[in-house]
């Protein structure tokens, strides 16, 4: 049976690649020339992380305790709104590509698992409690927010973990009932709620640097970009990119480069894909080896170019001895 041609997308558009067809366009060149090293994470390898990051948060007392909020008038002014004893579980990531922007959206959502749903109307001047709804986790209402990634700021903690501030998250909605007002109250009362909650309750551990590079090739700055999967709607990943310069103004690769979804498409399970830049690459493994393999040749001097990249460099008390026809230093 024919089968007709799956249909051709424009230039930047960036639907998943298979294993081979991604290899093959990282063999065509530097695929993200600013930057020493990205990581595309899988969309369920971060779940996992929040998972296990809430649950230690219960260990120190950093977990969203149940919240209620105060009176809500929705659009009609006849009534008014407010939840009780909420409690929500742990955050998950979706991905969204909105139609009128280039840029995917993270949204964080929490589904609440119990507390109660009270509407009071007015009725002569008195507010009378019309209704109140529990909450069961069986129906559990979502509530969600975005996070725009790209503007997300990574801060280097204790034990070298990497934070992620959550503070400046946008667009609070609680998918509650069929009422678009009363579903933006209850998204705003939580926001309130929430911000009035201190930094340690806002940040959110992204993971840790485990691994102890040579001086001048650690990572310096991170920038966390969304990135939709084009053919598995709110499927997607978390892109890190990382630089041992630690310059502010370094750009993320846009549609117009061609940059593609790094995760490839298939039956084989990934958690994620890394990508180093090649100079990064074989400085740090020539350095590490020169130095591991004589201790007498650990200092160097780094040289860096006009870009602020490591062009160069150059090993200080450097002795060659021959013997037996093999050059050692």
């Amino acid at each position: 049976k024919e089968i007709a041609p799956r249909p051709k997308y424009s230039e930047g558009f960036t639907m998943a690649l298979d294993k081979q067809q991604l290899i093959k366009w990282l063999v065509g060149g530097v695929r993200a020339p600013a930057w020493d090293v990205v990581v595309s994470l899988d969309q369920s390898t971060v779940n996992e992380v929040f998972a296990q990051e809430y649950v230690k948060r219960f260990a120190e007392n950093t977990y969203f305790e149940p919240f209620s909020s105060d009176p809500e008038k929705a659009d009609d002014s006849d009534a008014i709104y407010l939840l009780h004893g909420a409690l929500l579980d742990r955050p998950r990531l979706t991905f969204i590509k909105p139609d009128d922007s280039k840029d995917s959206i993270a949204r964080l959502s929490m589904a609440l698992l119990a507390g109660g749903d009270v509407g009071l109307p007015r009725r002569a001047e008195r507010w009378l409690v019309h209704r109140v709804e529990w909450i069961k986790p069986l129906h559990a209402p979502l509530l969600t927010m975005d996070l725009k990634l790209d503007d997300t700021v990574i801060k280097v903690g204790d034990e070298r973990r990497l934070l992620v501030d959550l503070s400046e998250s946008t667009n609070f909605q609680l998918v509650f009932g069929e009422d678009s007002s009363v579903q933006k109250l209850h998204g705003e009362s939580f926001e309130d709620w929430f911000r009035g909650l201190d930094a340690n309750h806002q940040t959110f551990e992204f993971g840790q640097i485990a691994l102890d590079l040579p001086v001048g090739f650690a990572p310096q700055s991170y920038r966390l970009r969304a990135r939709a999967d084009k053919d598995v709607e709110g499927q997607g990943a978390v892109e890190v990119f990382i630089s041992s310069t630690g310059q502010e103004s370094t750009e993320l690769p846009g549609d117009n480069s061609g940059f593609k979804y790094l995760l490839p498409s298939g039956d084989e399970a990934y958690t994620g894909t890394v990508l180093f830049h090649p100079q990064y690459a074989i400085f740090v493994s020539i350095v590490e080896s020169i130095t591991h393999h004589s201790a007498a040749v650990t200092p160097y001097d780094l040289v860096y170019g006009a870009d602020g990249r490591i062009r160069s460099f150059k090993l200080k008390n450097l002795g060659l001895i021959v013997m037996d026809g093999v050059v050692e230093s």
